[in-house]
């Protein structure tokens, strides 16, 4: 007896080791232990439907390792919300891909912020007529929506609600709508016409920003502030109408360009922790915070100097180059982030010159340049616009077709061309994040690859550009199924960590020469694998001691009770 009281205990020992192995390494927990996701609601996943059952508020989800069916959501297709339920939470149904449908019960009253965000699949949604607060980023990314309508008594609606739903052709803004967020329409290509029966007196920055079909806007009332970048890149727009009476659309898009403080430019972040957050649009209307020029912040560690700089206006330009012109290179990294004009004045290229500097500059539109101080001052220096448009591209020749076949396509100009050497982080969208963009240039009617990236988690791709680059004729592709995209892809500097054989090219770039591991699979996928592996091994050899342990007890009890021969 005491053999087989070990042997159990021995299976038990190696039982409890594979699962906190797993559970250390799986770092989430797939299901809570009473599926519940409120303090009154519960969640049943089956068949692809994914139901949410009971009563009162779900869970408000702040990180995406907290949602229980955050690892099978590749499986929803389909979600049922239960009467009885009284809001969407937040993050609840985040990068459900392959949702196509969603029933929400008149019960609800809130849908949380990034509720439905990057759902590229969503298609239409029922808004119940007793929803009072839409939250910020709640349908961001849900570029397959093709119609919303907000009920009559909804109050509130959040930040970057409709971010990138590139489909949406029309929307009304009910009466009963008090406020809204910053991007509430931000690159919705094909919106056409949005008419606000509400009372507002400050139409909220970015709210328009690259809604490039967009012709009309009606308002009930005047509107006395525009906020910053709220009509940038419309360039159909004909009418804007305020209690009925046509303005001036020129001036109101004149009007509407920064001249003040810009935070971040239109680029949304994700729920918490669960992937790296850029964070939502921030910005004031165009008369405040005028009077500084420029803001330095400078730190050091470890022999490493950073400096930060913020411009607010043309006298920022003058404070910086005079600042700059005291660094005289070394460890310094210097980064400006510019909240006024989006150019890089001649004064400041001129300061940094041939230093030997990590120079830095984030711009109004979300682009992050990274550039090459060795090539300013080869020739005569200007300044330098970091303004440029990505848009759909929807109209293909054949050639393009048969070139491009069915990926997602995107048309890229520059604003000027390239005087010097810079890598520009361009923003596509948080839906592509960990995907493969490549950069072609069309010369003589054929199209040249120039490289491809892994876009980042921020749903930014990073390519080089040489000085005298020109400014326009570029087309992004996400995830070309050729030309070996994903072997010779640059990897971002904050995910190489997750890749081995990189190879260092030119101090600056990285390339795929290998695989994510030793089995050509990812991280994550290879730990499942050896977790999934040692369980197995562990039951079978728990079953194989136990049958040899019992065979033993078997022939032991019989030899015993067996009468000895006289």
């Amino acid at each position: 007896m005491k053999k087989i009281f070990n042997v159990k205990k021995l299976i038990k020992m190696l039982s409890l080791t594979a699962l906190l192995f797993a559970f250390v390494c799986q770092g989430n927990v797939v299901y809570a232990a009473d599926n519940s996701c409120g303090d009154n609601a519960t969640y049943i996943l089956e068949n692809n439907t994914l139901t949410i059952e009971g009563s009162g508020k779900m869970t408000d989800f702040g990180d995406t390792l907290d949602i229980p069916w955050f690892d099978s959501r590749d499986l929803i297709e389909k979600v049922v919300i239960s009467d009885g339920i009284t809001n969407v939470g937040g993050a609840a149904f985040y990068g459900c891909s392959n949702l196509l449908t969603v029933q929400i019960p008149s019960s609800v009253k809130e849908i949380g912020d990034y509720a439905f965000s990057n759902c590229e699949k969503l298609t239409a949604v029922v808004l119940p007529q007793k929803l009072e607060t839409i939250g910020a980023n709640a349908f961001e990314n849900c570029t397959a929506l093709s119609s919303i309508t907000i009920p009559d008594k909804t109050k509130s609606i959040g930040s970057s609600a409709f971010y990138r739903c590139e489909n949406i052709t029309a929307v009304t803004i009910p009466k009963s709508v008090k406020s809204m967020g910053p991007s509430m329409f931000a690159y919705c290509y094909n919106l056409l016409k949005v008419d606000f029966k509400c009372s507002i007196d400050k139409l909220p920055v970015w709210t328009f920003y690259g809604c490039t079909s967009l012709k009309e806007v009606t308002f009930a009332n005047n509107v006395d502030t525009v906020g910053e970048y709220a009509y940038f890149g419309c360039n159909n727009l004909s009418t804007v109408s305020y209690k009925g009476k046509d303005q001036d659309v020129d001036d109101i898009k004149e009007n509407s360009k920064s001249e003040g403080t810009l935070e971040t430019a239109p680029s949304t972040g994700t729920p918490s922790t669960g992937t790296p957050s850029t964070g939502t649009p921030s910005a004031t209307d165009k008369n405040v915070e005028t009077n500084k020029g420029s803001i330095t912040t400078t730190t050091q560690s470890g022999g490493n100097t950073t400096v930060d700089i913020v411009i607010n206006n043309d006298k920022g330009n003058k404070e910086t180059a005079d600042r700059l012109e005291d660094i005289t290179g070394g460890d310094t990294t210097v980064n400006i982030q510019l909240k006024g004009e989006n150019v890089v004045d001649k004064d400041i290229l001129e300061s940094v010159a041939g230093k030997d500097i990590d120079f830095n500059v984030t711009s109004t539109n979300g682009s992050r340049w990274n550039i090459n101080c060795d090539t300013i001052g080869e020739t005569q220096v200007v300044d330098m616009n970091l303004s440029f448009t990505i848009v759909p591209k929807t109209q293909f020749t054949e050639a393009e077709t048969a070139f491009f076949g069915d990926v997602k396509c995107y048309d890229l100009t520059f604003e000027s061309p390239f005087y010097y050497d810079a890598a520009v982080k361009l923003p596509l969208s948080m839906q592509y994040a960990r995907e493969y963009a490549t950069l072609y240039i069309l010369v003589n009617g054929e199209y040249k690859n120039l490289g491809s990236v892994l876009i980042d988690n921020d749903g930014r791709a990073d390519f080089a550009f040489g000085a005298g680059s020109v400014a326009e004729g570029y087309v992004i592709a996400v995830n070309v199924p050729n030309q070996n995209v994903v072997q010779d892809a640059y990897i971002p500097e904050n995910m190489m960590g997750e890749y081995t054989g990189l190879m260092d090219e030119y101090g600056t770039r990285y390339v795929v020469t290998g695989t994510k591991s030793s089995l050509g699979i990812g991280i994550g996928e290879f730990t499942r694998y050896v977790v999934v592996g040692m369980i197995a091994i562990v039951i079978v050899v728990g079953a194989v001691v136990a049958v040899i342990s019992r065979q033993k007890f078997i022939k032991e009890t019989y030899k015993n009770n067996t009468p000895k021969q006289q």
